[in-house]
């Protein structure tokens, strides 16, 4: 749900940020004040994602394994 394009997690907006909270919500019971640490938790599972497919990329040696 959160686009690879994104530079930073930072800069995602609020707007999707929230709607992302809510999706969490539906799947599991929180309370409201665990908000800040689920979206924390959320964004370094993003940007690990983000590493280990860049390293992916990295090892391509063609365009067409690529």
């Amino acid at each position: 749900m959160v686009p690879i394009t994104v530079d930073d997690w930072s800069g995602f907006d609020q707007k999707n940020l929230d709607r992302l909270w809510e999706i969490i919500k539906q799947k599991f019971v929180l309370d409201e004040h665990k908000n800040k640490y689920c979206l924390q938790s959320l964004g370094k599972l993003w940007r690990s994602y983000k590493s280990r497919l860049r390293e992916k990329i990295d090892t391509c040696k063609s365009q067409e394994k690529l």
